[in-house]
């Protein structure tokens, strides 16, 4: 019996584990500390702050950014605003209307007065025009030039410079040439139609001046022309 209970005893000693002050001072400090407050085994308590509570601080590389952000933004807000001022003063310009510029967009819309040169233009007309490289006139031409008679058997006290002019194609001394004979044949015409022959003068540009500019027949037909030129014009305008 003795001998039972010694086996037994021994076997408890040999089962107990060794150096236990030493297995416990090989953990963690913070791993063994409780919560002296609860009374009772709590969690681990550690010293240092968690990732959640380290609050990210700015760089010195985020600074300058932030501030150059602001400096564009400062700079886009400052050219919105001249844009702005420059759109107002380009607004207030076009609506500013002077008393001659009133006065002409009234003259425009008014009729003319009778025995002007407006009315001599617009009602009449001063233009005829020519087919190419001819200074025969077209019916067209004919019915114009029968209106400047009447209007100018009217008018006596104007005299007239009739300019022959020629579209670019060709030299200049045949362009010329080719204006001197359309003048000529509006003169005939008028004188024939009572105009007296001592208030006509008749004078040739050519090509020289053109009053469309293209490589195109819708420009070329503009430019074969003659157009009578009121003088004298007595004070009317």
């Amino acid at each position: 019996m003795r001998a039972v209970q010694r086996e037994a005893f021994a076997g408890v000693v040999a089962g107990r584990p060794r150096n236990v002050s030493k297995a416990n001072n090989a953990l963690p400090y913070f791993a063994t500390k409780t919560h002296k407050t609860s009374g009772r085994p709590g969690r681990p308590r550690t010293t240092g702050l968690s990732t959640a509570s380290k609050a990210a601080k700015p760089g010195h590389g985020d600074l300058i950014m932030t501030h150059g952000l602001r400096i564009l933004m400062s700079g886009v807000k400052i050219a919105a605003g001249v844009a702005a001022m420059l759109l107002v003063a380009a607004c207030a310009s076009n609506q500013t209307v002077g008393p001659d510029s009133a006065k002409l967009n009234a003259n425009a819309g008014a009729p003319a007065t009778p025995g002007t040169r407006r009315d001599f233009s617009q009602n009449v007309g001063d233009i005829v025009y020519f087919t190419t490289d001819s200074s025969d006139l077209t019916p067209e031409a004919e019915q114009t030039l029968g209106k400047q008679a009447r209007w100018l058997n009217q008018y006596a006290q104007y005299t007239i410079t009739i300019e022959g002019h020629a579209d670019e194609r060709g030299t200049r001394e045949y362009n010329i040439a080719l204006g001197a004979r359309r003048a000529q044949s509006v003169r005939n015409f008028l004188s024939r139609s009572g105009v007296d022959a001592r208030r006509i003068r008749t004078l040739s540009y050519g090509k020289e001046r053109p009053v469309a500019v293209c490589n195109d027949i819708s420009c070329w037909s503009q430019n074969r022309r003659a157009q009578t030129i009121l003088n004298n014009r007595g004070g009317a305008s």
